[in-house]
């Protein structure tokens, strides 16, 4: 299906990728897996199917998926159904279980709901960008306005990374050089001083 990553993917790299899902269920879902399944679970064209209403699906349209088993989306929409009690959240569109296309990294959504990920850092991401900052020559540690606790600021960019506050799903714990507890925030945008890429000038 060219919603699972390169749009010249034959039948066999399609298989390979509904494996692929189907195997990383049984491992916890990445940051960025659940924040496609929040997408999803708010997406309008999403369906909620049992297996073996699916299967029933799949065994009724036998050969229309047979046919277009690399591009699912040419056949009609899945029917939209209202959650049930063991019922598996699929797209109608292009047919795939979302518990499983979500944690394919490489996989896409057509109708290109999770481009507004592209934006979002991984934790790892974060808290490297953030030791970055901690050792770098720009960086300062400056009381808050209401006197509770430091926060680092960025010479160059004015930025504040980290706040004291209590963490969202969104932000991850950290301890600034000092003990100092803190948050971290999205961490968007770019260095000033280009030290946040991945390889060393």
């Amino acid at each position: 299906m060219d919603c699972c990553g390169d749009k010249k993917k034959g039948r066999i790299e399609v298989a390979k990728a509904i494996v692929e899902g189907t195997a990383r269920r049984l491992l916890p879902a990445t940051e960025l897996a659940r924040l496609r399944m929040n997408i999803c679970e708010g997406c309008d064209k999403s369906t909620w199917f049992m297996i073996f209403e699916y299967l029933a699906w799949l065994a009724k349209n036998g050969t229309e998926v047979f046919e277009n088993f690399a591009q699912l989306e040419n056949l009609p929409p899945l029917p939209i159904k209202e959650y049930h009690r063991f019922a598996e959240l699929y797209c109608s569109v292009c047919k795939c279980n979302l518990d499983g296309k979500t944690r394919v990294p490489d996989s896409e959504c057509l109708l290109d709901h999770w481009k507004v990920l592209d934006s979002v850092l991984t934790k790892a991401e974060r808290i490297r960008r953030f030791n970055i900052c901690c050792r770098c020559i720009n960086n300062r540690l400056e009381v808050k306005d209401n006197n509770k606790g430091l926060r680092g600021v960025c010479n160059l960019s004015r930025g504040f990374y980290p706040t004291p506050s209590k963490p969202s799903s969104r932000q991850i714990e950290v301890v600034l050089p000092n003990g100092e507890p803190a948050v971290i925030k999205e961490m968007t945008g770019d260095c000033l001083a280009d030290k946040w890429a991945l390889t060393e000038p």
